[in-house]
C-alpha cells in the first residue's frame, strides 16, 4: 500500500504543477489581450484609456497567485476582466474535477485491495487499508474539491455555462459553432509576429514578412474544441491554423509546412506538403482538440492525428509564413464535450497489484 501511497501522491503534485501552468497561460493571454486593446485605443486618440492598459498592465505585473487586479478602470476593461475571470474560473474546476476523479480512482483500488486481504484472511492488513480508505474519504482538500464542483453543476442548471465561447461571438445555428469575427473589425483578435492584418469584405487578410505572423484569438478556449477556417492563397504558398498556443509553446499546421512547433520551429512529424493546392483557390481547414489528442483536417481530408503533443490547451488563431499573402474567411469556433473514453481512469495501472505498468493514467482512445 505504500507503493500506491507515494504513487497517489506524485500524481497529486504533477496535476497541482499543471494547472498552476494553465492558470499562468490564462493571465499571459490577458497581458495579450490588454497590448491589442492598447493598439486599438491609440488608433481612436484615447489617451485615457491607453494609461488605464497601461496601469491594469502594471498592476497584473505584480500579483503572483494567479488573480486579475482589481479597482477602477474603463468599461472596456471591466468587460475583459470579466471574461478573464471565467476562463480562470473554468480552469480551477477542472484542477478539482482531476483531484476529485484522482482519489476516487485511489478509493477503488483500496476497496479492492481490502476485499482480496479479507478473503485471504489477512484481515489485519484488511482493516489497515479499510483506515485508509476512511482516511481518504475525510481529505479537506478532496471535499472542498467535490463541494465546489456540486455548486458549478447547481448554477449551471439556471446560468450559462462556464464552458462557452465568448458572449460577444456570433452563432451559426447549423452546427452550434461560433463565427470568430464579426463586421469589419478585428475586436478580439491581436497580431503577434511580423506582417498585417486586415478586414477586406467581412474576410481577414495577412500579407506576411519572412518570418512567421499571427492573429491570435484573444480568449483561451480550452482543451476541447473544433477550430476551422477556410484559407485562400493569393500570393506565396504558406498560411495555415495555430491552436494550443501557449507563448513560446504551441503549434501552427499549413498544408506547406505540416505541424510545427512554435518552440522548435520544426515540422512535428515527416510531412509531404499537400499537394494540389493552387492560389485563388478556398480550402477548409480544421483542427479538432481533446487535449493532447489532436486530429488536423485539410478539405475533409485528415492529415494527421496523434495524443502526444506538448500542450494540451491555450489559444487559436490564423498564420502566414514567407511573404504570403492570403485570406480567411468565416473563422469558427465550437467547444466539444470531452471525449468519454478519456475521463475514464484506467484503473488497472495503479501501481501494487498484479500485472501492473504504470501509475494513474487516462485512456488516449478517441473511440
Amino acid at each position: 500500500m505504500s507503493e500506491m501511497d507515494a504513487q497517489y501522491s506524485k500524481t497529486r503534485e504533477e496535476n497541482a504543477w499543471k494547472y498552476v501552468e494553465k492558470k499562468n497561460a490564462a493571465i499571459a493571454g490577458y497581458t495579450n489581450v490588454l497590448i491589442a486593446l492598447e493598439s486599438v485605443l491609440k488608433a481612436k486618440g484615447d489617451l485615457d484609456g491607453i494609461l488605464a492598459v497601461r496601469k491594469e498592465r502594471e498592476n497584473l505585473a505584480t500579483l503572483t497567485d494567479g488573480s486579475l487586479p482589481t479597482g477602477e478602470t474603463i468599461p472596456a476593461i471591466d468587460d475583459l476582466r470579466a471574461k478573464r475571470k471565467k476562463i480562470v474560473v473554468q480552469v480551477v474546476l477542472e484542477e478539482k474535477r482531476e483531484l476529485v476523479a484522482t482519489a476516487q480512482q485511489y478509493a477503488d483500488r483500496l476497496k479492492i485491495m481490502e476485499k482480496e486481504l479479507t478473503v485471504a484472511g489477512k484481515i489485519d492488513d484488511a482493516v489497515s487499508v479499510q483506515a485508509r480508505r476512511k482516511k481518504l474519504a475525510e481529505d479537506p482538500d478532496v471535499l472542498e474539491a467535490a463541494a465546489a464542483i456540486k455548486e458549478s453543476l447547481a448554477a449551471a442548471a439556471t446560468t450559462v455555462s462556464s464552458d462557452a465561447p465568448p458572449a460577444d461571438t456570433v452563432t451559426t445555428p447549423k452546427d452550434g459553432s461560433k463565427l470568430l469575427l464579426e463586421g469589419d473589425s478585428l475586436d478580439g483578435w491581436f497580431s503577434n509576429g511580423e506582417g498585417a492584418w486586415s478586414v477586406e469584405g467581412s474576410r481577414i487578410k495577412v500579407t506576411a514578412d519572412e518570418g512567421v505572423s499571427k492573429l491570435m484569438f484573444a480568449e483561451s478556449v480550452g482543451q476541447d474544441y473544433e477550430f476551422t477556417v477556410r484559407m485562400k492563397l493569393l500570393d506565396g504558398n504558406d498560411a495555415g491554423i495555430v491552436f494550443h498556443d501557449q507563448g513560446w509553446r504551441g503549434y501552427t499546421y499549413s498544408p506547406r509546412m505540416g505541424l510545427v512547433e512554435n518552440s522548435s520551429g520544426r515540422p512535428v512529424a515527416a510531412f509531404a506538403p499537400v499537394k494540389g493546392v493552387v492560389a485563388n483557390t478556398w480550402y477548409e481547414i480544421k483542427a479538432i482538440a481533446h487535449g493532447k489528442k489532436v486530429r488536423l483536417i485539410f478539405n475533409g481530408s485528415t492529415v494527421w492525428s496523434g495524443d502526444d503533443l506538448r500542450t494540451d490547451s491555450g489559444q487559436i488563431g490564423l498564420c502566414a509564413r514567407s511573404k504570403t499573402v492570403a485570406l480567411f474567411d468565416s473563422p469558427r469556433l465550437k467547444i466539444l464535450k470531452p471525449v468519454e473514453s478519456m475521463l475514464k481512469r484506467d484503473t488497472s495501472r495503479i501501481r501494487g497489484f498484479p500485472g501492473d505498468s504504470g501509475g494513474f493514467s487516462r485512456s488516449r482512445s478517441f473511440d
